[in-house]
């Protein structure tokens, strides 16, 4: 289906549970209520054009079959369960203009792999939260905040990088992560902001550029992570 050039605006739960199979957002539509294609069962491919800026709470939530998105640069915003039971979207390129992932937002999912852009700069709480084909994430180099269980029972992911410039993460961020053996921290020690459970036992290594042979710290080796030994 394709919107209208007249239209700027679709309203809030607009195609909820509807049998669209593909969406095309031109750029003249500006903004996209709430739940608007919420439980779309059938709904495969969305494109989302230059108009948006917010893609809000439950706009996709439900959407089982979902397996494509393409999003404009223009998206800085996923809002609460945005993505949440698209068990067939098992990749996506965010806007590299995303400031945020709300909570919930992928919760559910079908992720497999999924980078995020140097511009987000907090993960909401349970953001991935059973995403349990989650195998990699590359979190984005201005990354602040990691919130509460955003993580949550992730249960393929095997390793993480921590890029410095996260100030805060909150309790159980990797709580349930049962492959989860490696996280690599490039700060040197934890900072301020860390919760004292945020990793929940899972092991955890610092950076340090010079040989430290504690089990504790790591470097790059040829772009790999390695604990020196």
């Amino acid at each position: 289906m394709e919107i209208p050039s007249t239209v700027t605006a679709i309203e809030r739960s607009a195609f909820n549970s509807s049998s669209l199979k593909n969406i095309t957002i031109p750029d003249n539509v500006i903004s996209i209520g709430e739940e608007a294609f919420y439980s779309c069962f059938d709904l495969a491919t969305v494109n989302i054009g230059n108009g948006i800026t917010h893609i809000r709470e439950k706009t996709f939530d439900g959407c089982h079959l979902l397996a494509s998105v393409t999003m404009a640069n223009s998206v800085i915003y996923v809002g609460d369960s945005a993505f949440a039971d698209t068990y067939a979207l098992e990749s996506i390129a965010l806007s590299d203009s995303v400031l945020y992932i709300e909570g919930y937002a992928f919760w559910v999912s079908g992720l497999i792999d999924i980078t995020l852009p140097d511009s987000v700069e907090i993960i909401g709480d349970c953001a991935f939260w059973e995403s349990i084909w989650l195998e990699s994430i590359t979190l984005s180099k201005n990354l602040r905040v990691i919130k509460e269980e955003a993580f949550l029972e992730c249960g393929y992911l095997t390793s993480i990088i921590i890029p410095k410039s996260v100030e805060k993460i909150e309790t159980r961020a990797f709580e349930g992560c049962t492959a989860l053996t490696s996280i690599y921290c490039e700060a040197t020690e934890a900072q301020e902001g860390f919760a004292t459970d945020w990793h929940s036992g899972k092991n955890v290594y610092w950076y340090s550029e010079t040989e430290n042979k504690d089990n504790k710290h790591w470097r790059y080796v040829e772009g790999v992570p390695t604990v020196w030994a």
